[in-house]
């Protein structure tokens, strides 16, 4: 999640503060993740992000991780001071893999209401 610190302990939300809508990301898989063997890391040019929900990085075992795009199409502000994402993830510029994130609990309203 986008709340975590980084193992650095940068701020992850400091991260997506800094990263620009339609920013493309980095999809950087990690196999030895302790957590989840299909962990997939997200990267801005600022850092990591977060990961991958791990219900989606199952699906994505066995495809070609280097011929993904991941955008950020998406980011606001909660109430509550916390910002939240979403990223677009598709297969060299085709059509979107069914996938968007939201990295934040959508149960709160966002200062910034989401794009149409």
């Amino acid at each position: 999640g986008v709340t975590y610190k980084n193992k650095d302990q940068t701020s992850r939300q400091s991260i997506l503060e800094r990263t620009i809508v339609q920013s493309k990301l980095i999809l950087s898989p990690e196999p030895d993740n302790v957590h989840d063997k299909n962990a997939i890391k997200v990267l801005s040019e600022h850092g990591c992000l977060g990961y991958i929900p791990i219900e989606f990085a199952a699906k994505l075992k066995g495809e070609n991780i280097s011929n993904l795009n991941a955008i950020l199409i998406q980011k606001g502000q909660l109430v509550s001071g916390i910002y939240w994402a979403k990223i677009r993830i598709s297969r060299n510029a085709d059509k979107a893999i069914p996938f968007t994130s939201t990295c934040a609990n959508e149960s709160q309203n966002p200062l910034e209401p989401p794009l149409p």
